[in-house]
């Protein structure tokens, strides 16, 4: 059974179809929008908040950056800090292995 390849946006040939599921090759940056309910939820650039602790920085001149993600449901401070952990983790064990 032969798998058909097409080009991707970066040029690298990939499968049209993955588990016998069809497969969306990459667009480019921002020229995808899944529709439907089976994606994630977005994470986009924000302004930052006035009450923001990184606010005494970008008077310094300072880069700081802010992202939002609107998720359905509620979610408590303990699920977030739980769920926000692995990500804290991961980036620290990246930081040791670039050191």
């Amino acid at each position: 059974m032969s798998t058909k390849l097409v080009k991707n946006a970066i040029g690298r040939m990939v499968p049209t179809v993955i588990n016998g599921k069809p497969a969306i090759p990459f667009k480019g940056v921002g020229k995808f929008r899944p529709e439907g309910g089976k994606h994630m939820f977005s994470i986009e650039p924000s302004p930052l908040p006035d009450n923001a602790l990184l606010r005494k920085y970008v008077h310094s001149g300072a880069y700081t950056d802010c992202y939002r993600a609107e998720v359905p449901g509620t979610v408590t401070h303990a699920q977030y800090v739980i769920g926000f952990s692995g990500v804290l983790n991961f980036h620290e064990m990246l930081m040791l292995y670039k050191n």
